[in-house]
């Protein structure tokens, strides 16, 4: 019974460990990840129970209470960046003067734009024919930079609630 016991403790230990390391290489050896940022992340609690405000260091946006943000650091331009990981993907977004804005149809890369009025901002949603979507919020009201949420599957997956988002968002 004891050797058993003793045996379950060592299996998790090792799990626990090999966890830990992994966690440690991501921090250390990957770019994708600036932990500072990342932890600085708030997770404010709503009146609705299925949704939070996600307060990073540079915009809060309500998001389904499942939404994480991860800040990914600075881009060659000095440009913040980040994602969110959602039950339906990965939002890669960027808040910075040279992100792609949508602004127009592009015959290069196949997308068609749609100008919309999401709440007190006008957004570009750019579609293509792969089931992808695009947002991006030219600077507008107190945004000192445009803030793209970059074409993808997962986008389209999370429209509505990204749509909702948007209608909420303040920036700093």
């Amino acid at each position: 019974m004891k050797r058993t016991k003793r045996n379950r403790i060592i299996i998790f230990s090792l799990i626990l460990g090999v966890l830990l390391i992994s966690f440690l290489f991501l921090i250390f050896f990957s770019n994708e990840i600036n932990l500072k940022g990342t932890l600085s992340t708030e997770y404010i609690k709503t009146n609705d129970p299925n949704s939070q405000i996600i307060e990073t260091n540079f915009f809060e946006i309500e998001t389904p209470k499942n939404w994480i943000h991860i800040f990914g650091g600075y881009g060659m331009e000095g440009e913040p960046y980040g994602r969110f990981m959602t039950g339906k993907g990965m939002i890669y977004y960027e808040y910075g003067f040279f992100a792609p804005d949508y602004n127009e149809d592009c015959d290069i890369y196949h997308y068609k734009v749609d100008k919309k009025q999401i709440g007190r901002f006008q957004v570009n949603v750019a579609r293509n024919n792969e089931n992808e979507t695009g947002i991006a919020i030219p600077r507008q009201n107190e945004m000192n930079r445009m803030l793209t949420f970059y074409m993808s599957e997962s986008v389209t997956n999370n429209y509505q609630d990204l749509k909702r988002g948007i209608e909420t968002l303040k920036f700093y």
